[in-house]
């Protein structure tokens, strides 16, 4: 009777083995606490950066879109014309309009009473959207590729005595943006005009 109660009680834990357990379970429990503290923080992190970027990224693509669309025009008041702060033009794919419908647009830097840069997007028909803005202290401009391949910041490009710039209604073969914020590298982005630059079948066009 005695064995059998001496191999009853050897069957259950001791107070040692259930603090061993418990012990055990603290410190798997207290990394994966830290480890899912790390993931979520890492999460937090990403989605921030794309909640940030996603404005950029919208900018950029209404930028490109608008511009590629862009039509070389013959009538003067329909011809394409820019400068370091502001373009405007005729283009057939408006932000807000119809798919296909031709009209007008302009795309315009300019800063706020707090110092920002800011990129407008306008339309005749009263729409006038902010699309992005920079810190304050950034600098920005727009700048033409000429037929000669050369990099203006007017359009039509300034004429000289080799060269005289007819105003014949041509538009400029790509189109950058740069912006320099004050704290970091500059952001440039850029857009292809259509392959026909003049607003007539013409054989510099080929």
């Amino acid at each position: 009777m005695v064995f059998e109660a001496t191999r009853r009680t050897q069957s259950g834990m001791t107070l040692l083995e259930l603090l061993v357990v418990m012990t055990l379970l603290a410190l798997v429990s207290s990394l994966l606490m830290q480890g899912f503290g790390t993931a979520l923080s890492t999460y937090e992190r990403v989605q921030r950066k794309q909640s940030e970027g996603m404005p950029l990224e919208l900018g950029y693509r209404w930028f490109s879109e608008t511009l590629s669309g862009t039509q070389a025009e013959l009538d003067t008041p329909r011809h394409f014309r820019g400068d370091a702060q502001r373009l405007e033009g005729v283009t057939h794919r408006l932000l807000r309009g119809t798919n296909g419908q031709v009209g007008f647009f302009s795309w315009q830097l300019s800063e706020t009473p707090a110092g920002e840069l800011q990129l407008i997007y306008s339309q005749p028909d009263g729409i006038e959207w902010i699309i992005v803005r920079w810190p304050t202290g950034s600098r920005g401009r727009f700048i033409y590729r000429a037929l000669d391949g050369s990099a203006v910041e007017q359009w039509p490009p300034p004429s000289n005595n080799s060269m005289p710039t007819p105003a014949d209604g041509r538009i400029p073969g790509a189109i950058a943006l740069e912006v320099t914020p004050t704290d970091g590298p500059p952001v440039r982005w850029y857009a292809s005009l259509p392959g026909r630059t003049f607003p007539r079948p013409d054989y510099r066009d080929f």
